[in-house]
């Protein structure tokens, strides 16, 4: 395999922002509903609705999230697949109820971008020192 341009790690950068950006968006929307729906005495079918479609959006957040993180682990490391794992398992084994320890466990997997980004902006600048 070829060593990506810089342009090509420019790009799996900016997937990976954007993914976090969504993610972590995700997140706090799936957090915000779930209060939402804890507070009401008897929850309404809106309730319901608006809580189940941030679930979906946390899904579609984390999906995106880990093929952003796959790309760029691509680029950086042999095997991409244990990253792209934890970021779609980490969500189930959050469900486990331990208080502070299920939180981080599905927190977690949004750290990887700060990981990737400091590699990816590394190898960029060591390009671009090469060229």
């Amino acid at each position: 395999m070829s060593k990506p341009s810089v342009e090509e790690l420019e790009a799996a950068e900016g997937r990976l922002n954007s993914a976090f950006v969504l993610a972590a968006v995700a997140v706090m929307c799936s957090i915000g509903a779930g209060v939402w729906l804890q507070g009401a005495d008897d929850p309404s079918t809106t309730q319901w609705t608006v809580y189940l479609l941030a679930q979906v959006f946390l899904v579609g957040g984390y999906i995106w999230y880990a093929t952003a993180i796959g790309r760029a682990a691509t680029y950086l490391v042999a095997s991409p697949w244990r990253y792209i794992l934890w970021v779609l398992v980490a969500p189930f084994l959050a469900l486990i109820p331990i208080p502070i320890v299920s939180t981080v466990i599905a927190l977690s997997p949004l750290s990887l971008k700060f990981f990737f980004a400091g590699q990816l902006r590394n190898e960029i600048k060591e390009r671009m020192l090469a060229d």
